[in-house]
């Protein structure tokens, strides 16, 4: 992630070896700065590939204080029984929303972004924020059972080089012929790009420019063979696109 303080406290001594950084982090994070997030989707009808497109330049280089993730997904379309591709832009930074704007209107004017789009947070709320629960909502129900049964399959792949709009426009239209998984592109900016790889147990920041996370959940056992060979299908469609000679997975 690129928020100050997760990685502000890493050294990159030869002999660094792993250790806990929580209380680095509540004490970097717990200052007198407003935390905004934003949320702000786009289809394919409306400039979602050039502004895709641009993104992938701009984010693996923004601010320290800023985390950004891309989430592209399969949607109806305005026309009915067709389907479509939406990406949501998501993001969340330390500080305040002129800056923000500002930072994100310069380097990704094609979004077109405006004040009421950022709200500002607590820490907790941040949490109902990135589990898709509205903020605003008590706390409470982050202590409450779900006992909702999900079916998930997560795979994930590196980046090293832009993908070109031929490439992207490609990628849409397989994931609208498989209609059901779903991609997250998170970028290693900021203080994560700051850091060398040798200096921590991490490797990954290394020539890659964002993550891939492949995602699908389904509810039905029975349809547990069908949704693993479809996430196969477009893990291996993607293999232009990605890391090579050896293909990277991230190891959770």
């Amino acid at each position: 992630m690129g928020i100050t303080g997760i990685f502000r406290d890493i050294h990159t001594k030869p002999n660094h070896k792993l250790r806990p950084q929580t209380s680095h982090f509540f004490r970097r994070v717990l200052r007198r700065k407003p935390l905004l997030h934003l949320k702000v989707s786009r289809t394919l009808e409306k400039n979602a590939t050039e502004i895709l497109h641009r993104w992938q330049e701009v984010g693996p280089e923004l601010p320290e204080d800023l985390f950004t993730r891309t989430v592209i997904e399969v949607v109806n379309g305005t026309v009915s029984s067709q389907k479509t591709v939406r990406e949501t832009f998501v993001a969340m930074f330390l500080g305040d929303a002129s800056t923000l704007l500002s930072v994100l209107n310069r380097r990704l004017p094609e979004l077109g972004l405006v004040r009421y789009v950022c709200t500002e947070t607590s820490w907790i709320e941040s949490v109902l924020f990135w589990t898709d629960i509205r903020v605003g909502t008590s706390e409470i129900v982050l202590l409450q059972s779900n006992i909702t049964v999900n079916y998930i399959k997560r795979k994930s792949d590196y980046v090293h080089e832009p993908i070109s709009r031929t490439g992207l426009e490609s990628i849409w239209r397989k994931m609208i012929e498989l209609e059901i998984s779903a991609m997250a592109f998170n970028p290693y900016e900021g203080m994560m790009a700051k850091i060398s790889p040798t200096a921590t147990p991490f490797p990954y920041r290394a020539d890659n420019l964002w993550k891939i996370q492949y995602v699908t959940t389904w509810r039905e056992d029975r349809l547990t063979n069908r949704y693993m060979e479809l996430t196969r299908k477009l893990y291996r469609f993607m293999t232009p696109y990605v890391s090579k000679n050896p293909r990277q997975p991230f190891f959770f």
